[in-house]
């Protein structure tokens, strides 16, 4: 008879223990939100973004059809890896369950290269609960300057040469304030010309005239300064 009490002891704790953690599973399924919210896609306009102007990131934000809830959009923004928000579009409406909302959040990026960055949306829902969501998204930034090609047909020692430059614009803002300056040969009728804006795209031609001072092979040296689509001053030696 001892024995069987002991056996009965323990399975009366078996059966507890069950029961404590069937509770605890339990208490799992409880705090599951009732709005259900995600950035399932994440677009990066245009294809080749270029430095120093504007990049579009389009975020979709999903409510799933099974939430019991609306929710209010508040925010969405553009984060890099180090938590520095890049940029931010606020009072953005409200999703209702099965609802998509399509948002285009626009920054600048000064410095070519990768960038690795994260969506963040941030949304309430009906009970003013918060929730944030995060989607990642990688940018190339590349090099947001405009192209010089030089042409030099027929140069005389001594006499002032014809010089022709083709200037082109391969991002896709327009770049203002260009101007271009023949350093070497340092002698000439026409070494410096101006270009007030050159459209996205765009290319034209420039005419110079140099005076080289000595026969053979010479490199011609030029420099190159503009504004940027973000309003920053540039320049570059070529």
């Amino acid at each position: 008879m001892q024995q069987s009490g002991r056996r009965l002891r323990l399975a009366t704790l078996v059966v507890i223990s069950l029961l404590s953690i069937s509770v605890i599973t339990s208490g799992v399924a409880v705090g599951v939100p009732a709005a259900r919210v995600a950035v399932s896609d994440a677009t990066v306009a245009p294809a080749t973004p270029t430095a120093g102007a504007p990049t579009t990131v389009t975020a979709t934000v999903r409510l799933s059809g099974g939430s019991t809830s609306a929710v209010t959009l508040d925010r969405v923004e553009l984060v890099r890896s180090d938590d520095e928000t890049v940029a931010t579009v606020s009072d953005l409406g409200s999703l209702s369950a099965g609802e998509t909302l399509t948002v285009p959040v626009t920054a600048t990026f000064e410095t070519p290269g990768e960038h690795d960055l994260r969506v963040e949306a941030t949304v309430t829902d009906a009970e003013d609960d918060e929730v944030t969501v995060t989607r990642p998204v990688s940018v190339v930034i590349e090099r947001g300057m405009p192209q010089v090609a030089f042409d030099i047909p027929n140069a005389v020692v001594g006499a002032d040469s014809p010089v022709q430059a083709t200037v082109s614009n391969p991002t896709n803002a327009a770049i203002r304030n260009l101007s271009v300056m023949i350093n070497a040969p340092a002698e000439g009728e026409r070494r410096m010309r101006e270009i007030p804006v050159l459209a996205a795209g765009a290319t034209t031609t420039l005419n110079f005239s140099v005076r080289p001072q000595s026969t053979g092979q010479q490199q011609l040296r030029a420099s190159v300064s503009y504004l940027t689509p973000a309003g920053t001053a540039a320049q570059m030696e070529q």
